[in-house]
């Protein structure tokens, strides 16, 4: 440290005794300002030289690092909140397309069976261990008829009062969907409707 300022005190001088050598020799005229004015300029530089070389030498350069290093780690944290937001949109992007495509693929099926579907919704799960696997599939059907003919239930006098008990076309429908996706039969809820 003390050469340091030894060097500054040094060099002041010297640059001092320069510009009063240069004021001697040049003679009084419209020259002189324009020296004067760039020999003040060097000593103006002379003089910071040392504050710069302080803040060069560390001081500022771990002052800025340990901004930027303050800053970098918000952008990380920002960074994290992005991709954690991305990723989940990413999942239900994907989750959407999957039950668009899976809805499309039960509807042929539903149709070929003679049955006109109005709505299907898949409830996937969304854990990470079973990403996407189907739980239950909710479905609104009604049945297709041909022109002319109607369907009439078989009617008993006597019988018991209606009972809950699904339909035979119905449950071949639910047999079917639960074989193609491999899911229990009760999990799969079809509401029929009359046309």
């Amino acid at each position: 440290m003390v050469a340091a300022i030894g060097e500054y005190i040094r060099n002041l001088a010297v640059f001092m005794l320069f510009m009063t050598m240069v004021g001697i020799v040049i003679p009084k005229g419209n020259y002189k300002t324009y020296i004067d004015l760039i020999m003040g300029f060097v000593l103006i530089f002379i003089m910071i030289s040392p504050i710069y070389n302080f803040i060069n030498r560390g001081a500022f350069d771990e002052a800025m690092e340990f901004f930027e290093n303050i800053a970098d780690m918000e952008n990380i944290q920002e960074l994290q909140l992005r991709q954690g937001f991305y990723e989940d949109a990413q999942m239900e992007l994907i989750a959407h397309n999957v039950r668009a495509g899976l809805s499309l693929q039960l509807e042929e099926l539903i149709i070929s069976e003679g049955f006109t579907p109005t709505s299907i919704n898949f409830v996937l799960s969304q854990d990470s261990e079973s990403f996407l696997e189907i739980l239950d599939i909710y479905i609104n059907i009604t049945e297709s008829q041909q022109r002319g003919l109607i369907r009439i239930e078989r009617i008993s006098i006597g019988e018991t009062p209606f009972t809950n008990v699904e339909n035979p076309r119905t449950l071949e429908l639910k047999n079917l969907i639960s074989d193609v996706y491999n899911l229990s039969v009760d999990n799969i809820h079809i509401k029929v409707t009359e046309n």
